[in-house]
């Protein structure tokens, strides 16, 4: 009789235990889903918000997810995973930020971490625009991660600009010195004049 009621006891207690697991798992499920995500992009040389401005071959762009936490309860065990598949067509990944590659999926996926109650945590990775762009590319690098972004991508490269003069002044024009001075013309002309009453002088004197 003893025998039956202990184990009686521990299958109660087994069943107990399972049924807390199952609720836990639950719990952490459904805090998991109340999570809040997205994602943002910044171009590093550009050096400003990476939807703003156009990227360029060579430019590197740095991705930001966030992962917000906005109940009660700590979230056990999340685990942040995004997918680059879209950015590969033009980009090259430089900074994966200690992520696991997903060949399978072309994606990135972190060790799983606890998110505090309501607070946020965050990973970053990066990648460079491709020297050479595929012909026929739509020229859009998207990605998703609650939110959806897309980068736009241009060939060409930014000009600089150039020099407009000011309207209504006219530059100034200094024609080159070219020929013999004035005063070496004026030296020049009194010489021969010179020349001319001594000549004439000594034939003067000789008649």
């Amino acid at each position: 009789m003893a025998r039956k009621t202990i184990i009686t006891i521990l299958v109660l207690a087994a069943a107990l235990a399972l049924l807390y697991w199952y609720q836990q798992s639950r719990d952490d499920a459904g805090n998991a889903d109340a999570a809040a995500l997205s994602i943002s992009v910044f171009n590093q040389t550009k050096n400003q918000d990476g939807l703003a401005v156009t990227a360029n071959p060579q430019d590197v762009l740095v991705y930001t997810l966030t992962v917000e936490n906005p109940s009660n309860e700590a979230i056990s065990g999340y685990v942040v995973e995004t997918s680059i598949d879209d950015l590969s067509e033009l980009a090259t990944l430089t900074d994966a930020a200690g992520a696991n590659y997903n060949a399978a999926t072309n994606a990135l996926m972190w060790t799983p971490l606890d998110v505090p109650a309501e607070d946020t945590i965050q990973k970053q990775f990066s990648v460079r625009i491709k020297d050479s762009l595929p012909a026929g590319s739509d020229l859009l690098m998207t990605a998703s991660f609650g939110n959806d972004i897309a980068v736009t991508v241009s060939n060409g490269t930014a000009a600089a600009p150039v020099p407009t003069p000011n309207p209504g002044i006219a530059p100034s024009y200094e024609a080159p010195t070219t020929g013999p001075s004035l005063w070496f013309a004026v030296l020049l002309a009194l010489s021969f004049t010179v020349g001319i009453v001594l000549y004439r002088a000594a034939r003067s004197i000789k008649a």
